[in-house]
């Protein structure tokens, strides 16, 4: 089985996760699929989110972030949050910040922004 990534074209969270496949070399089968098509997501991977990928291992995973979180484990180098761990944490707090400064205003637009930092 290969890695199989499966996207909607011009979604921006889908293309930060085939940069970073790319840049730590990962080969992967991509699948686009049509807006308004995600109820088959929920199918494979239990919920609507692009970008979901199937790591070869069988793995699934759904969401930008998670994907890039298990990239991050599974392949440490390159980094995709800073070139040591001291730059990983303040990549870390800086996006903590921004979400607390989105939760402040206290809107539903501020929160929905606040989630997908």
């Amino acid at each position: 089985m290969q890695n199989t990534l499966f996207v909607i074209n011009g979604s921006h969270p889908c293309v930060t996760v085939e940069q970073a496949l790319a840049l730590k070399g990962v080969p992967v089968r991509k699948i686009e699929i049509m807006p308004g098509m995600q109820p088959m997501l929920r199918l494979m991977f239990g919920g609507l989110t692009v970008p979901a990928i199937r790591f070869e291992d069988g793995r699934r995973v759904q969401g930008s972030r998670a994907i890039l979180r298990v990239l991050e484990d599974r392949i440490p180098s390159p980094r995709l949050y800073g070139s040591d761990a001291i730059e990983e944490a303040a990549t870390r707090v800086y996006r903590d910040a921004i979400r607390e400064l989105f939760l402040s205003y206290g809107t539903d637009r501020h929160r929905r922004l606040a989630e997908r930092v």
